[in-house]
């Protein structure tokens, strides 16, 4: 886990991207010598909490996706500052929707 890039996320969008190129992008990272950790490879009745905090506090990299959901959940508010505080968050800003 030492070597994984955490990524947050409450987008659909990004999720969809995710399951359909999730080989290539594992391939891809790991040619570069990472790996990814979703917190939705968490099974049922696992500690999520503990979970997530040890990935946090292992990571690399603390991948952040920034949407109009990802602001105001209450779950990346409180998991996104621990890769700030570490020094290791990187984050991308999804665009608005057009109306």
């Amino acid at each position: 886990m030492a070597d994984s890039a955490y990524l947050l996320s409450t987008c659909p969008l990004l999720s969809a991207l995710y399951h359909l190129c999730r080989e290539r992008q594992h391939a891809a990272l790991a040619q570069c010598g990472w790996s990814v950790w979703w917190k939705s490879t968490i099974r049922t009745g696992e500690d999520f909490g503990r979970m997530i905090h040890t990935a946090l506090q292992a990571t690399r990299c603390v991948m952040v996706v920034w949407s109009h959901q990802s602001i105001v959940s209450p779950w990346v508010q409180d998991e996104a500052p621990v890769g700030l505080e570490r020094g290791v968050r990187r984050y991308v800003a999804m665009p608005s929707r057009p109306r």
